[in-house]
């Protein structure tokens, strides 16, 4: 878990850094050591190496997303609250643990990949 946490934190340091994962191929020396780091942790959970890449896809995609969204909402309650963000989102997200949260969303993620394998429904 510590490896996507800290996956997530590299992300954060750079301004805009899931956008620009979405527009390039990511063959840089860090990301491959990251994609080499979590296909085996991915293995070590049991999972057949058939489909390790498909469980790093949903993990790869939950850190990306979650960043992009902790973003858009830092930055939309550093400015000024704006009509939409009150219309559609609760007043309670400015207060948001984002750490919390993610650790809980992966949580959820690799309870789900163990109770796939233990399902044995590949």
């Amino acid at each position: 878990m510590e490896l996507f946490k800290n996956f997530r934190k590299e992300l954060i340091k750079i301004r805009h850094s899931t956008s620009i994962l979405f527009e390039v191929v990511p063959d840089f020396p860090k990301y491959v050591e990251f994609y080499q780091k979590a296909m085996e942790f991915i293995h070590k959970m049991g999972i057949d190496k058939k489909y390790c890449f498909s469980y790093f896809n949903i993990i790869f995609n939950y850190v990306l997303m979650y960043v992009y969204d902790e973003e858009y909402y830092t930055d939309k309650f550093q400015d000024n609250e704006t009509k939409e963000s009150t219309i559609f989102f609760d007043k309670n997200l400015k207060e948001m643990d984002f750490d919390k949260y993610f650790i809980n969303g992966l949580e959820i993620i690799l309870d789900g990949f163990i109770s796939k394998k233990t399902r044995k429904h590949h």
